[in-house]
């Protein structure tokens, strides 16, 4: 209902008045998702069929395993990881302006996709570019620890995860294209999960330790609401799960681990967990960067952004913009507009600007800077 209550006039229209039964992505999305469930239920029994009907003789092995060869293959694993940090770290450091260039183009040298990787990971970690090391980029994770990093912001700072899922929503809505919930982050509804979850008291008590036996109450509540958990988290809590499993996970998926240490006691060995301080304040600390540019650009730049092009070549007006103004009354004078006394009065037009003449639009901000 928050999300909904800030949404504009023309989107609060669009999202109410659409037919969610006739939706022609959803119903697609539905289908191929039961066919692909149905297909892997049944991979294994297929593929054995298949190769039988192709007159191939099938013999089931049942392979032991193999410690010295899964070390092999880890090892293997950890060096090709390794060649590839090393690759980002020393390509080019990338000016904005050639980032934005080579972000555009279809095709990319290997060496350019190593150069805009490097110069996105600056970019996202607020960090100097010229001092992104190979252990940086192995921090990193292939972007996994920027997806726990945007669960962590969205948790922390619930405010910025409504604004994240109201842009969304509105850029949907403002392509007219139909909807796909499918694609929204739902960063809110995550953040109100774990929220109710209780997971803010171990972030936040950094000397709180625990055994499995204090998890008693909320590994029930989440094997209660193990559905819902599934379905907004994207994380299956199972019957032989421990409770520090789940709560393990569970905070896994916002970037921090916990280390534990044996305890031993007349009925035999405890184990006592906690958080990782370490990880927790380097994650912590990036956040805070994140969170300071962004207010930072906030109040250096208050004026609307006429670089957000949508797929039609078209504006997208900023979010904050089409909260603020709704009734909105298109006028053709455009030097009148520019003239406007307020920033604010000049906006009354811009939401339809923004969306149906771009030339208009540009020219306002031109007239009105002039």
């Amino acid at each position: 209902m928050l999300i909904r209550s800030q949404l504009s006039t023309a989107a609060t229209g669009i999202v109410e008045s659409y037919e969610w039964d006739t939706d022609p992505h959803l119903n697609l999305w539905a289908k191929v998702e039961a066919a692909r469930n149905r297909a892997m239920h049944g991979l294994r029994i297929a593929l054995k069929t298949r190769l039988r009907y192709e007159g191939h003789q099938l013999e089931v092995i049942r392979a032991e395993s193999n410690t010295e060869v899964k070390t092999l293959l880890k090892q293997a694993r950890d060096d090709i990881k390794m060649e590839h940090c090393i690759a980002v770290a020393e390509a080019r450091n990338l000016t904005p302006a050639e980032a934005k260039a080579l972000d555009q183009q279809e095709t990319l040298e290997p060496s350019e996709q190593l150069a805009l990787k490097k110069y996105q990971l600056a970019e996202f970690y607020c960090h100097p570019i010229e001092d992104i090391d190979s252990d940086f980029v192995a921090f990193d994770n292939e972007g996994r620890t920027r997806g726990h990093l945007k669960n962590l912001e969205a948790f922390l700072h619930p405010e910025d995860a409504i604004d994240s899922d109201l842009r969304s929503l509105k850029r949907q809505a403002h392509q007219n294209r139909g909807l796909s919930p499918w694609d929204l982050d739902q960063l809110s509804l995550k953040s109100r999960v774990r929220e109710s979850l209780g997971l803010r008291e171990y972030i936040e008590d950094l000397e709180r330790e625990w055994s499995q036996g204090d998890l008693e109450e909320f590994a029930e509540t989440a094997t209660r609401y193990s559905r819902q958990i599934k379905s907004s988290l994207r994380f299956t809590i199972r019957d032989s799960m421990s409770p520090t499993q789940i709560l393990n996970q569970l905070l896994e998926q916002l970037g921090i681990k916990t280390r534990c240490r044996r305890h031993r006691t007349d009925d035999g060995i405890l184990r006592i967990h906690a958080i990782d301080q370490a990880r927790l304040n380097k994650l912590l600390a990036i956040v805070e960067r994140r969170k300071t540019r962004r207010d930072n650009r906030t109040e250096s730049d208050p004026s609307p952004k006429i670089s957000n092009y949508g797929s039609w070549g078209r504006i997208t007006p900023e979010p904050s913009l089409i909260e603020r103004f709704r009734a909105v009354r298109l006028v053709g004078d455009l030097e009148a507009i520019a003239a406007m006394s307020t920033f604010e009065e000049r906006q009354v037009v811009w939401e339809k600007l923004c969306c149906s003449d771009r030339d208009a639009a540009i020219r306002i901000e031109q007239l009105a800077a002039a």
